[in-house]
């Protein structure tokens, strides 16, 4: 038994929508508007993110890792970066590659962690006691450099960046947590 929805006036019979044309109809229109909802108005989906190279040159020794943080503006030179990966360190040069990084413009800081402890070690100056570098090499001056100085570009297909650990005291006194 199939059931009609009321006629428009005039129509004759047969004329009326059958409920499943109807139901049908209601479906696709109800598909079409949820899967244009999920294309645009959600926040980018992980398949944009990519991955960032970071070669960081100068590490002076084999000891602990070399610690990589991608940052926004609001997290340069804070606790917090949204993006963090790091390497075994070793005498030369490291790459540590950052996973899943939205394409945008970030500044990059990366240290060498001798003594395993996850934090810059700084003598009773403030000075840092561990190797630390900016991306573009940025200059360091009387204290950190600006995020302007700092700030790369990560592409949606993934990017590459180098940077050049410095060392303003010298840390053989540092053990390695092994």
């Amino acid at each position: 038994m199939a059931i009609s929805l009321p006629r428009p006036a005039g129509e004759g019979r047969g004329g009326g929508i059958t409920a499943a044309l109807f139901l049908t109809t209601l479906f696709l229109t109800t598909l079409f508007l949820t899967t244009l909802f999920l294309t645009t108005l959600l926040p980018t989906t992980p398949s944009l993110a990519a991955d960032l190279a970071v070669t960081v040159t100068n590490v002076h020794s084999d000891h602990g890792r070399v610690m990589v943080a991608v940052c926004t503006q609001d997290t340069f030179l804070k606790p917090g970066c949204p993006y963090t990966a790091s390497a075994p360190a070793q005498a030369g040069a490291v790459t540590v590659t950052v996973r899943g990084v939205r394409p945008g413009t970030y500044a990059v800081q990366a240290f060498q962690d001798e003594n395993g402890n996850e934090e810059v070690d700084r003598n009773f100056f403030g000075l840092p006691e561990e190797g630390i570098g900016f991306s573009n090499d940025a200059p360091i001056r009387f204290g950190p450099p600006s995020y302007a100085d700092a700030a790369i570009t990560v592409a949606e297909g993934g990017s590459r960046t180098a940077l050049r650990l410095r060392y303003f005291i010298e840390s053989g006194n540092v053990q390695s947590k092994r």
